[in-house]
């Protein structure tokens, strides 16, 4: 969570409780006009998929183009991000339980 952190720090968004979801919820404006809702989870690292399953189903999110997941990897050195469309993660689990994009 910790590139989550960063960047919705650097957007200036603040996470509130979500009674509706198990997690934390922040939204902003995208520059396109589109409302953008980020999610951190609640939940154990590998059960982070229910999470994202539940906010899909509440804020009636049909795609999985609609979704980015941001993942820490702990094999990559601080500060470096890769972007993946589609499949699993490798490593641990959390992918595992999120819906297939």
């Amino acid at each position: 969570m910790i590139l989550a952190e960063h960047v919705a720090s650097r957007l200036g968004l603040r996470w509130q409780r979500n009674t509706d979801l198990p997690g934390y919820i922040a939204e902003h404006a995208h520059p396109s006009g589109r409302r953008v809702v980020w999610l951190k989870p609640r939940l154990a690292m590998n059960e982070n998929g229910k999470a994202v399953r539940r906010a899909c189903e509440t804020l009636s999110i049909t795609s999985p183009s609609q979704v980015l997941i941001l993942q820490d990897e702990p094999d990559m050195e601080p500060g470096k991000f890769r972007v993946k469309a589609g499949g699993r993660p490798p490593g641990h689990n959390t992918g595992r339980s999120e819906p297939a994009a």
